[in-house]
């Protein structure tokens, strides 16, 4: 059995943040600590946590599990500089058979079998994402010069899958709504196992239960099996060590291009109906295709989480734009309209009195 001290390290970091429902990362989460991840890598991470709240998932590993994940793709590569023009290709081809499936179900009512089918591609597709996207954090100075190019154009290749499976998500959460009676946001909250029992038994949870967890709700996954907290207090302890302190008024991060401006700070979390100002710093747990119009007026942007083909590090880079990522808890420490500077020569975001 999970326990909550069986996750406590000081090394988590924001892996990602966005739409994706509560059942979409159970999938996924458990996927991540399996054994068998490719025929040449056993397992991506042992362990990771999911954070629900405010409509929105957060997913957080361990630095150290990444770096160890990270090694075994570029010894691959380093064996063999033909393994990294594969997992491009296999990125490509995974994302473009996705692509296919959404565009031809999305006028359909969904099925459960064809969200089955949808998380199967899904799971096809990632092995050869998270390569991509998490090895180029680690590569040898010397081996990020000459692979960047191919990494970047297959991840910006790729990017519209889950903006695809966000919209796949609520068109079958809104079938199953008007199957079950339970609203689209409940159906949302369920885990991989249960919605696996309702295939099996036609039951689901109760409402109370899954509008306590659609409210705020953490989840544990060690080897592909998942516990869900909502008691208040566990997920106070758990906060204790997931989410870092801020120390005095600096927030450190990693420049995704350098540059140096002060600015009053806007946090937005949904870019749909955002209000946003020329000149304001965008500040984002982390940013999708959906944020430029914000971007393209932002003096500068920061994020939670991200790495070097993060949606912003490529949009910084592309745009010449000061951004700093990867700094975990810039939404959680800054205010709309506080002073700071953002210093992406230094990686650094400084809030100023």
């Amino acid at each position: 059995m999970l326990v909550i001290d069986d996750f406590k390290y000081d090394d988590w970091e924001t892996y990602w943040s966005g739409d994706w429902p509560i059942l979409d990362v159970s999938y996924w989460s458990a996927f991540y600590t399996l054994q068998h991840f490719t025929e040449k890598i056993s397992r991506f991470v042992p362990k990771t946590i999911i954070e629900w709240k405010d409509s929105k998932s957060t997913c957080y590993l361990r630095i150290s599990d990444k770096e160890k994940f990270a090694k075994k793709v570029i010894a691959l590569i380093e064996k063999n500089e033909e393994y990294l023009g594969e997992v491009c290709r296999g990125l490509k081809s995974a994302a473009s058979n996705f692509l296919e499936f959404g565009d031809r179900e999305r006028q359909r009512e969904i099925t459960p079998e064809q969200y089955l089918e949808y998380q199967d591609l899904i799971l096809r597709y990632y092995p050869f994402h998270i390569q991509v996207k998490v090895c180029v954090d680690f590569l040898p100075p010397e081996l990020l010069n000459r692979y960047l190019p191919k990494l970047q154009e297959a991840r910006v290749y790729a990017e519209p899958v889950f903006t695809q499976s966000v919209k796949f998500a609520n068109a079958f959460a809104n079938s199953l709504s008007r199957k079950t009676g339970y609203a689209p946001e409940l159906i949302k909250a369920l885990t991989k196992d249960e919605f696996e029992l309702y295939l099996k038994t036609e039951k689901l949870p109760s409402k109370t239960v899954l509008e306590k967890r659609n409210a705020y709700c953490i989840m544990l996954c060690a080897d592909g099996k998942i516990i869900v907290e909502t008691d208040s207090k566990s997920i106070l302890q758990i906060e204790d060590f997931l989410i870092p302190k801020a120390r005095g008024d600096e927030i450190k991060g990693v420049s995704a291009f350098p540059g140096k401006v002060t600015g009053r700070v806007r946090i937005v979390n949904e870019p749909e109906g955002a209000e946003f100002k020329e000149g304001e710093i965008l500040v984002s747990r982390m940013t999708r295709p959906e944020y430029l119009s914000l971007i393209n007026k932002a003096a500068a942007f920061v994020t939670d989480g991200g790495g070097v083909l993060s949606h912003a590090a490529i949009v910084a880079r592309e745009l010449k734009k000061p951004c700093v990522i990867g700094t975990k808890i810039a939404t959680k420490v800054l205010k709309d309209g506080d002073l700071i500077e953002v210093d992406a020569e230094k990686g650094v975001v400084k809030l100023i009195k």
